[in-house]
């Protein structure tokens, strides 16, 4: 595995954050993935006046980077003056000259845990069935909850939300979800032409659409699935000014039927 965490930001990040994710980096670096070692971790931040759709464009170009690209693999890098390189990946260049297996979405307002990578990373390595490969989820992210007392999730299945509550455990298939605590397979996705994130008008519900929704549309559309982890989306916070996440719903005795 050679993971890149890409982070895009508008404003200094949460102290949970940061903290959370140096934690989470050494566990890795000490302990590896459920045991398998890995080769680089890389960590990308965009610093810009607004979170627009360009930013995360830039961020996941630069995750399908080739082998010249500017960023070495072992070091992390900050700000606006990146060298990002030409997104030459989309054009069907070589799987194997990639500079980075795996890119972890972590916005600066998410507290993770040290574990969090061997939970969602298992459920995307490759497996064996009888000498033949068996593909496995190319995209799984933690269903955290919004930042407002209600604590609604984010997922979405069929117009509703999903609720990560007890009794749902593992894996589920969503529609959408936001990508704040999102793990990515690189070369499952590298053949999907951008753009990957624009903002537009939902008609329906009269108003826009995050960037969020329409990246996971066009990976359903290219028939990439979108999947939630309903463990670890338990056991992250989505920081505003307090700690909201599955605690704070607990405290609030709030319920939302499971789909």
């Amino acid at each position: 595995m050679k993971l890149i965490i890409l982070t895009p930001s508008n404003r200094d990040p949460k102290w949970p954050h940061v903290e959370s994710v140096k934690e989470m980096e050494n566990h890795i670096r000490a302990n590896g993935v459920r045991g398998r070692p890995v080769e680089s971790i890389t960590r990308a931040s965009l610093r810009m006046a607004s979170l627009l759709p360009q930013g995360r464009q830039q961020l996941h170009d630069l995750s399908l980077s080739l082998g010249n690209a500017a960023l070495s693999p072992n070091k992390a890098n900050s700000g606006t003056n990146a060298t990002l390189p030409p997104n030459k990946a989309n054009s069907g260049a070589l799987v194997n000259n990639m500079l980075y297996t795996h890119a972890l979405w972590l916005d600066d307002d998410i507290e993770v845990f040290p574990q969090m990578m061997d939970y969602m990373a298992d459920h995307l390595s490759l497996v064996h069935f009888n000498g033949s490969p068996v593909s496995r989820p190319a995209i799984v992210a933690a269903n955290y909850v919004r930042k407002h007392a209600r604590c609604e999730y984010t997922a979405v299945r069929d117009g509703l939300a999903v609720s990560s509550d007890p009794p749902n455990r593992s894996l589920q298939e969503v529609d959408t979800c936001a990508m704040g605590c999102m793990l990515i397979h690189l070369p499952s996705v590298v053949h999907i032409k951008p753009p990957h994130f624009e903002v537009l008008w939902d008609r329906k519900r009269g108003e826009y659409r995050s960037e969020d929704r329409y990246f996971c549309d066009k990976m359903r559309n290219a028939g990439v699935k979108i999947y939630i982890d309903h463990d670890v989306s338990r056991m992250v916070t989505h920081w505003g000014d307090a700690g909201y996440g599955y605690v704070m719903r607990q405290q609030n005795k709030i319920t939302v039927p499971c789909l």
